[in-house]
């Protein structure tokens, strides 16, 4: 996702299953408040890959989004399902969830997409 659609001021970094971009250039000191997007291809990925991480930064104070790219349909588990775990895991976590609304097997990555990315978090 490019940055720079999204309010600066608003976040303290990106993070992936697998990766980490930081806007500020570091993660803010313990106690501090802050806003973290954790972003996975599918429910479950943000959780499974930094399930750890999201709670230490709820902990800390921090607002914690999770994007889900995809809805995680694949049969037999249909997206209902896969959307009513990642929601429960979000509340355990004490994430708020952000879904982009696109089908697994089927998302599009372009310009369009980014912005409505962008207005789901910035919002």
């Amino acid at each position: 996702m490019d940055a720079t659609l999204l309010d600066r001021s608003r976040w303290n970094g990106f993070w992936g299953v697998g990766f980490r971009c930081s806007i500020r250039g570091c993660r803010t000191a313990e106690g501090s408040q802050g806003k973290d997007l954790v972003t996975g291809g599918h429910p479950g990925d943000p959780e499974y890959g930094r399930g750890g991480m999201i709670a230490a930064f709820v902990e800390q104070g921090h607002e914690v989004v999770l994007l889900y790219l995809n809805d995680g349909a694949w049969p037999p588990t249909p997206a209902e399902t896969r959307l009513a775990e990642a929601k429960k895991a979000g509340e355990l976590l004490g994430a708020r969830p952000s879904y982009a609304g696109q089908k697994n097997g089927a998302a599009i990555v372009d310009n369009n997409h980014y912005e409505d990315f962008a207005q789901r978090l910035n919002a």
